[in-house]
Formats: C-alpha cells, sequence, structure tokens
C-alpha cells in the first residue's frame, strides 16, 4: 500500500510539473508560416498554433515562433471554424503590452489570415498597422 501511494503521489508530482504550452487530448495543433510585412526582405517564418475549445465555435489560442532567435508565445482569442468558413481573433504578448488582431478564412482545415498590429492613435483611439499574413495546417 506504501508503495501505491509513493508511485500515485510520484505521477502527480510529474504531472503537475509538464510544461503549461504542453497540448491536451483535444487541442487542435497546427503548424504553418507567418510572414512579418514591415521587415526588409519579408520571409516566411515557422509558426505553431495550439487552438483550445472555448465554446462553440470559439477557441483559445497560443502562437508559438521565434523571433532574433527567441522564443515568443503570443496567447489569444479565435472565433470561428478551423476546417471551413471564416474565422477571426486576437493576440497579445504575454506581458499584454502589444496585440495583434486577424482575420481570414479555413479552407480544409487550412488557415490563411492576415494580421494588424493594434496601436494608439494620435488621437487615443486605436489604429490598426499591416504586419503580415500567416498560414497553418495543410
Amino acid at each position: 500500500m506504501r508503495m501505491l501511494t509513493r508511485s500515485l503521489t510520484l505521477i502527480a508530482v510529474l504531472a503537475l510539473a509538464l510544461p503549461a504550452g504542453l497540448a491536451q487530448a483535444d487541442d487542435v495543433v497546427l503548424e504553418g508560416t507567418f510572414t512579418w510585412s514591415k521587415r526588409e526582405n519579408a520571409q516566411n517564418l515557422p509558426l505553431k498554433g495550439t487552438f483550445t475549445p472555448a465554446g462553440e465555435g470559439k477557441w483559445t489560442v497560443s502562437f508559438d515562433f521565434d523571433w532574433k532567435d527567441k522564443p515568443n508565445t503570443y496567447v489569444g482569442e479565435i472565433t470561428g471554424s478551423l476546417s471551413d468558413g471564416e474565422l477571426e481573433g486576437f493576440a497579445t504578448t504575454q506581458n499584454k503590452k502589444r496585440k495583434w488582431v486577424f482575420s481570414g478564412t479555413a479552407e480544409g482545415g487550412v488557415l490563411k489570415c492576415s494580421h494588424k498590429e493594434v496601436r494608439k492613435g494620435q488621437d487615443g483611439g486605436e489604429r490598426l498597422i499591416d504586419t503580415g499574413t500567416f498560414s497553418l495546417g495543410g
């Protein structure tokens, strides 16, 4: 009995120690690329999106990518279908100092979106700056 208790305790401790970013069983993980159009010689860079169901046609999302040789994770929300149809959403840096909105379509499980950075305008409102595109899946 004591051995069983120790084993279960060890399993529980190891489960809690797993990184939070690991995908859950019902998550949808799509890989692809993004283009940052504000960069000279814009190129496609690797991007991974982990989508977690959050209700009918709603998802939380974690975008993982490297920028200037450093790992980055942006988190946000998305509404729409990941298989076919229109979709839109937003993602922020982990410290929430920067925000992007995106919209596009899903066709056969391939997401194609444009993204824009949200910045403060001179009038105190928000303005959107075109920053590029991304494609995930397929």
